[in-house]
C-alpha cells in the first residue's frame, strides 16, 4: 500500500487585497435581485491548477491585477448589511499566499491527492467562513499556493448567494486578462450586476430566505449520515463521441456532450444505489407506456399526477440550468449573480440509457421555452417563488431516487490565463469530509479537450459504480 504524501503548506503572508479606486467611484450600496434574495448564504470551494513552468509568476502582479478587477467587481469587497442589501464599502477580500514543499507533477500523480485539497484553500476558521450570519460572511477569500517547480494552484471559497459558477467564471477570466495585460479581452469581459436586477427586480422585503432542499435539516436527518465519497471520471472526446452515437434515437438523433454524459451518470448510479440496496431495477426492456408517462411529467413539469403515484419507481434528476441566454433579450454573459434555475427530469427506474436521454432532453427544452414565456410574465417572481418552495419539499418525496447535476463547463473557468497557460484541472470540491447532504450531487467540469465528472455518492454505491464495465467503456477514473 503506497504511503500518504505528505505535504507543508506553508503562509508566507495575507493581505486584504481592496479595489485600487476610491469608494465614491461606484454605489454605496447594491440591492441583491429576487434571484439572490432568495439563495441561501454558503461557500462552495472552487479549485484552479496550473502546471505549465515555461512563464515565471510573478505573486505581486496577480495582487495588483486583483486590486484592479475589484474596481469592476467592487460588491464583492463589500460586506452584507442583511439579506439583501451588500454595503460597498471597499473592505475587500483576503489573499493567502502559500508556499508548497513539492513538485506539483508529485502531487498531481499521488493517488491521496485528493486528501490534501483542503491546504490549498482558505482556513475557514481564519476567514470567517463557517456557519454565521450573513452579515460576518465576506463574498470571496482566495488563496494562491506555489510549488517548488512554478507550478501554482489557486483555491476559492466563493459565497453562492452573490455569485453563480459563470459569475465566478467572469471573474477570473477578467483577473486573469488584467494580470497577462490583455487590455482587447477586458472590454469584452465587463461585469454587469444590474441586468439581473432589472430582469428579476427584488422583493421590499422576503420574509423567509428558502433553504434548499440539499441545506435542509430534515433532509439531512432523513438520509441518516450515509459515508459519502468523492471520486472523479473522465471522458475523452473519442469517448464523448461514442457515447453520443448510443445515446441518438429517433426523438433525440443527435444528443449533445451533456445531455450523453448526463444520461450515463443518472443511468449508472442508479443502478448502483439499487444493486446496493438489493434491488436490481434495471433488468428488461422499458415499459413504452412508462416512457410516455416519463414525457407528460416533463411538459406538465412539477405535475405529479401520473398513472403510476408510487414515487418509490421514480427517479429525479435535478438539472441546474444557466438562464442567461435563454433570457428574451438574452442577458449579458458577464451578468452577474445567481442566474441559475432547476428542471425536475423525472423517469421510472427501469428506463434505460436512451429513454433517460430523451427525458433530459425534454426537460431542458420545456425549461428554457418556460425562462423564455413565464419568468418574465407579469408573474414571473410568484411563479419562481412556488417553485423554490416546491423543490425543497419535493426532496422528500424522491429522496431515494433523487440526483442533482451541475455543469460547470463552458462557464470561462478554463479560460482563466494569467500569462502561464489555462488551468489544467479544475475541482469543485475541497473533499475535506463531505456532508450527507451532498449525496448524489455530480459536477460536471472542463477537462483537456473533454469532460471530467465528479460524484458524490455513498461508499458502496461508489465501490460498484467504478468496477462496472459498462461505466469504464466510456469513462476513466481519475
Amino acid at each position: 500500500m503506497e504511503r500518504q504524501l505528505k505535504l507543508e503548506v506553508e503562509i508566507v503572508s495575507i493581505e486584504t487585497i481592496k479595489p485600487s479606486l476610491p469608494p465614491p467611484s461606484h454605489p454605496k450600496t447594491y440591492t441583491l435581485s429576487l434571484l439572490d434574495q432568495i439563495f441561501p448564504a454558503f461557500h462552495i470551494p472552487v479549485l484552479l491548477f496550473y502546471t505549465s513552468t515555461q512563464q515565471r509568476i510573478d505573486i505581486n502582479t496577480l495582487k495588483i491585477s486583483l486590486s484592479q478587477t475589484l474596481d469592476r467587481f467592487y460588491p464583492l469587497a463589500g460586506r452584507f448589511l442583511d439579506e439583501s442589501t451588500i454595503s460597498c464599502n471597499n473592505q475587500g477580500i483576503p489573499l493567502i499566499e502559500t508556499k508548497v514543499d513539492c513538485h506539483l507533477k508529485v502531487f498531481m500523480s499521488s493517488p491521496h491527492k485528493l486528501n490534501l485539497l483542503n491546504k490549498f484553500l482558505p482556513s475557514k476558521d481564519l476567514q470567517a467562513l463557517g456557519p454565521r450570519p450573513v452579515s460576518e460572511l465576506l463574498p470571496l477569500a482566495i488563496q494562491v499556493n506555489k510549488f517548488l517547480c512554478g507550478g501554482l494552484v489557486i483555491g476559492c471559497y466563493m459565497l453562492h448567494k452573490i455569485l453563480d459558477i459563470s459569475s465566478l467564471g467572469t471573474f477570473f477570466k477578467h483577473w486573469a486578462a488584467c494580470a497577462s495585460n490583455q487590455h482587447k479581452d477586458l472590454l469584452q469581459l465587463q461585469p454587469d450586476f444590474d441586468a439581473i436586477v432589472k430582469a428579476f427586480p427584488p422583493l421590499p422585503m422576503v420574509e423567509k430566505v428558502f433553504v434548499p432542499e440539499f441545506c435542509s435539516k430534515d433532509t439531512l436527518n432523513v438520509l441518516q449520515h450515509p459515508t459519502i465519497v468523492v471520486k472523479s471520471f473522465t471522458f475523452s472526446t473519442v469517448s464523448l463521441t461514442n457515447l453520443r452515437a448510443k445515446a441518438a434515437s429517433e426523438l433525440v438523433p443527435r444528443p449533445t456532450r451533456f445531455e450523453a454524459v448526463a444520461g450515463l451518470l443518472w443511468e449508472q448510479t442508479l443502478a448502483a444505489a439499487y444493486t446496493a440496496t438489493g434491488i436490481h431495477c434495471l433488468t428488461g426492456e422499458v415499459n413504452n407506456n412508462n416512457n410516455n408517462n416519463n414525457n407528460n411529467n416533463n411538459n406538465n413539469n412539477n405535475n405529479n399526477n401520473n398513472n403510476n403515484n408510487n414515487n418509490n419507481n421514480n427517479t429525479v434528476l435535478s438539472v441546474t440550468v444557466n438562464m442567461r441566454q435563454w433570457m428574451s433579450p438574452p442577458l449579458p454573459s458577464g451578468s452577474m449573480g445567481n442566474l441559475v434555475t432547476n428542471v425536475m427530469a423525472k423517469a421510472d427506474k427501469r428506463s434505460r440509457f436512451q429513454e433517460l436521454v430523451k427525458v433530459i432532453h425534454s426537460s431542458l427544452s420545456y425549461i428554457k421555452e418556460k425562462i423564455t414565456k413565464v419568468y418574465q410574465s407579469e408573474n414571473g417572481a410568484d411563479i419562481l417563488l412556488s417553485e423554490r418552495k416546491a423543490e425543497s419539499e419535493g426532496v422528500m418525496e424522491y429522496q431515494e431516487g433523487l440526483y442533482r447535476l451541475s455543469s460547470w463547463c463552458r462557464t470561462g473557468l478554463n479560460d482563466a490565463d494569467f500569462g502561464f497557460g489555462r488551468p489544467a484541472w479544475i475541482l469543485p470540491t475541497d473533499y475535506s469530509n463531505p456532508p450527507p447532504t451532498l449525496r448524489n450531487f455530480m459536477f460536471l467540469t472542463d477537462f483537456a479537450d473533454g469532460i471530467e465528472a465528479w460524484l458524490f455518492l455513498e461508499e458502496k454505491e461508489m465501490q460498484l459504480l467504478q468496477s462496472n464495465p459498462h461505466f469504464l467503456a466510456f469513462a476513466s477514473p481519475n
